[in-house]
């Protein structure tokens, strides 16, 4: 828990940071995979905010979380994952404002770095029957929405594809690392975007999103988009899952989506996300997540350590040069008395009892802006994130206003102020170096620095990985 000691300097900043907020809409979207949403409403799930009762797509609107993303099985064994119930939750968060993204996972269940299953429908059928069959299947799809008056924002062509999806035909990786392989993938991603936007009219065409597994590993990302690139295939969006227990660290999560991004020339977007809020377990189903090696440094299972994750998160991804957004995976998956039990419950934006936890403004909690009538200009800091020093600078006003570099925490509290070391040609610069005013380490997260003198001020979030 931080402390709840803020001095009354820093209680104005906060005032200043909070109303910048409230200005501002972020250049990043965030959203969440809601999924499961209506099979857990139908086992009695119940989302609370200050002790009332809300509907949960609501809750996401009113806290910045605009985007919701909906996986698709081709002929599933429950209703939850077919084309008739999407096609009813997606209407439901499009009416509340919501954009869609639709995730096809090419199977008739999950689809992801371990099953890439074909639907049984085509099974044994030839490899040019598959490609028509994906072309037909994804267009009649993106018509359904369409026609129910539903606009697609993104569509996924598959869904965690580093080893390819439609096995075997489509699959790549160890034996099948071949030629052929990436050939056939190739055509087969062809084709299903190419019907994703022969469906509909140019002005109105999703953004085709190819989605791999592991967005902290930069040579599984150079290996598969190069291959994409090799073989011609058409997409709009790069985008992966980011799970610190299996993937790494936030650090390699930056250095490999700037390295897409500028190496492909394509927007980056975190599609699946998620952290614990506990270690703990509600319910008997199994819980993947629940080990202290499951965290990541300097974010706690706590309420608090989770939304800040979340909120640095976000924040990093804004900060990469085509950075797109984060799509958090099944918040309201809860646990449910009588229920058919959930196994991400510690990783729910709502505790054991359904009421909402800060996770739920995770999106709210990382905004900031330039204070535009500032005569305090071009605050910068490079780089940016950084794990050990960063380089401040910005334009000084006139009259020769001595200027302080002053870093705030997120809950408002003064964690160091460095006085400009010089002002030549107009420019006032200073350094960080992650220490607070006591010369201490500060945890990793989201900072921001605040420059001005009287009502001359800029504000800029800085982001400390370690």
């Amino acid at each position: 828990m931080r402390s709840s000691g803020v001095t009354g300097a820093a209680l104005v900043v906060l005032v200043l940071l909070t109303a910048l907020c409230a200005s501002t809409t972020s250049a990043v979207v965030a959203g969440a995979d809601v999924s499961w949403l209506p099979r857990d409403e139908d086992a009695g799930a119940v989302y609370l905010s200050h002790g009332e009762p809300h509907d949960l797509i609501d809750l996401m609107v009113e806290n910045n979380l605009t985007l919701v993303r909906l996986r698709l099985w081709h002929t599933p064994s429950e209703p939850s994952h077919g084309l008739p119930a999407t096609l009813d939750l997606a209407e439901r968060a499009a009416n509340s404002g919501c954009e869609i993204m639709l995730d096809i996972h090419y199977s008739d269940t999950w689809a992801d770095p371990a099953h890439q299953t074909k639907p049984s429908a085509w099974d044994g059928i030839p490899f040019e029957a598959l490609v028509d069959s994906v072309y037909a299947y994804t267009n009649a799809v993106v018509r359904s929405f369409r026609d129910r008056g539903v606009p697609l924002a993104y569509v996924q062509v598959g869904n965690e594809i580093s080893p390819g999806m439609l096995w075997d035909e489509g699959r790549v990786g160890g034996a099948w690392d071949t030629p052929q392989q990436w050939a056939q993938l190739c055509e087969l991603l062809s084709a299903g975007a190419a019907a994703a936007r022969d469906s509909l009219p140019p002005g109105e065409r999703p953004e085709v999103v190819i989605h791999v597994d592991n967005g902290a590993n930069n040579g599984l990302g150079r290996w598969f988009y190069d291959n994409l690139a090799a073989g011609g295939v058409d997409y709009d969006v790069i985008g992966v899952s980011f799970y610190p227990w299996w993937h790494g660290t936030m650090a390699e999560l930056d250095s490999n989506l700037r390295d897409l991004s500028s190496r492909y020339g394509k927007p980056v977007m975190v599609v699946e996300a998620a952290y614990p809020w506990t270690l703990g377990w509600c319910d008997n189903t199994h819980n993947p997540i629940g080990m202290p090696e499951h965290l990541h440094d300097g974010y706690e299972a706590t309420p608090e350590g989770q939304a800040t994750y979340l909120a640095d998160l976000l924040a990093l991804v804004e900060a990469v040069p085509g950075g797109r957004g984060v799509v958090y995976w099944e918040p309201a998956h809860v646990c449910i008395d009588g229920g058919p039990g959930s196994s991400w419950e510690n990783l729910a934006f709502f505790d054991f009892g359904s009421a909402a936890l800060p996770s739920l403004a995770f999106a709210k909690m990382h905004a900031t802006s330039v204070d535009a009538g500032s005569e305090v200009a071009h605050l910068h800091a490079e780089p940016n994130p950084f794990n050990e020093t960063t380089a401040l600078s910005c334009t000084a006003p006139g009259g020769g206003d001595t200027l302080s570099f002053n870093i705030y925490s997120v809950a408002g509290r003064l964690v160091r102020a460095i006085v400009a070391e010089e002002q030549r040609g107009g420019v006032a610069s200073g350094t960080w170096d992650g220490l607070d005013s006591d010369g201490h380490p500060v945890a990793a997260g989201v900072y921001f620095c605040v420059v001005g003198s009287g009502r001359r001020r800029e504000t800029i979030r800085l982001i400390l990985l370690k």
